[in-house]
């Protein structure tokens, strides 16, 4: 199996949802016939619904930036990979390094975000590896 290229981009937490829907328009019409990468915009969850009515029919995929990894509990403030796909995500970015950073996830924590299957049937994963700055210069690199 040759694998895909895959641009993504990161919204982080910025735009609204009016201001979500006309950017994530104007990237689907100057990607319109774009064939030999996947192309995925990951706005706000609460930008999910509106943006994937504007992908509708583009080469242009929708992604979230994080998920649980339980697919349903008392987790304030958190959501899981059903309630993702609900809102029109194919993809979920998991491991950034900016989770590991202010909210203290680790690879054991990514690794439950990957598993049990209904989360893996659910979404393709977009793992992150990034380091800090600090870490690349500290860190040697061994192949």
């Amino acid at each position: 199996m040759t694998r895909r290229p895959l641009i993504a981009g990161n919204w982080k937490m910025f735009k609204t949802g009016p201001e979500a829907v006309d950017t994530a328009t104007h990237i689907a019409k100057a990607c319109a016939d774009v064939r030999d990468v996947d192309i995925m915009i990951a706005p706000a969850y609460v930008c999910l619904p509106l943006v994937a009515e504007a992908l509708a029919g583009t080469p242009v995929h929708l992604g979230a930036q994080n998920l649980h990894f339980e697919n349903q509990g008392a987790f304030t403030g958190e959501i899981s990979a059903d309630m993702l796909k609900a809102a029109g995500a194919e993809y979920v970015i998991i491991g950034h390094s900016e989770r590991r950073q202010y909210f203290d996830e680790t690879d054991e924590t990514v690794n439950k975000k990957s598993g049990p299957p209904p989360i893996k049937d659910s979404n393709r994963f977009c793992a992150s590896v990034r380091q800090m700055r600090k870490e690349r210069r500290e860190t040697p690199f061994n192949p």
